[in-house]
């Protein structure tokens, strides 16, 4: 299956490089100025932000916290993709996302998180940990591999 999918615009493959990185600065350049996001945790919504800048501040502080990003099970036609996203952290806690986009204009304009599955401990870790630099990303090569970000 190739990497590469492409919907109005929109390089999948690129966001999802984003997303397993933990890059929520190139995350947000797939984001139309407008966009909104919906959480839901169950049946309840958790939170919603509207606007770029509230976007830039979710994206920043879900991927504040080390983990393993996973993108899976992904489904992308015209306007719309799905995916699940899982997350894994250093103090064992599991977390599965799906996540449906609607796609206007090669951008990003709605998201839904549901929250869908969740394991472990949910507690933050005890002190902030940088990113581990040395974990295998989902391709295989090392984080330390990876080409340096402006």
């Amino acid at each position: 299956m190739s990497e590469r999918r492409i919907t109005g615009r929109l390089d999948f493959g690129a966001l999802r490089r984003a997303i397993e990185w933990g890059d929520p600065d190139s995350m947000l350049e797939f984001y139309a100025d407008d966009a909104g996001v919906r959480v839901l945790d169950g049946d309840a919504v958790s939170f919603e932000v509207e606007g770029k800048a509230e976007v830039a501040k979710y994206l920043r502080a879900v991927h504040a916290r080390p983990a393993i990003h996973r993108v899976n099970n992904e489904a992308v036609a015209e306007g719309r993709i799905r995916f699940e996203e899982s997350c894994e952290y250093p103090d064992g806690a599991r977390t599965v996302v799906e996540t449906r986009l609607e796609i206007r204009e090669g951008k990003i304009s709605r998201q839904v998180d549901l929250v869908v599955g969740r394991d472990g401990s949910s507690g933050e870790p005890e002190r902030p940990a940088e990113r581990d630099m040395n974990r295998s990303a989902p391709n295989g090569e090392s984080s330390r591999d990876a080409p340096e970000r402006a």
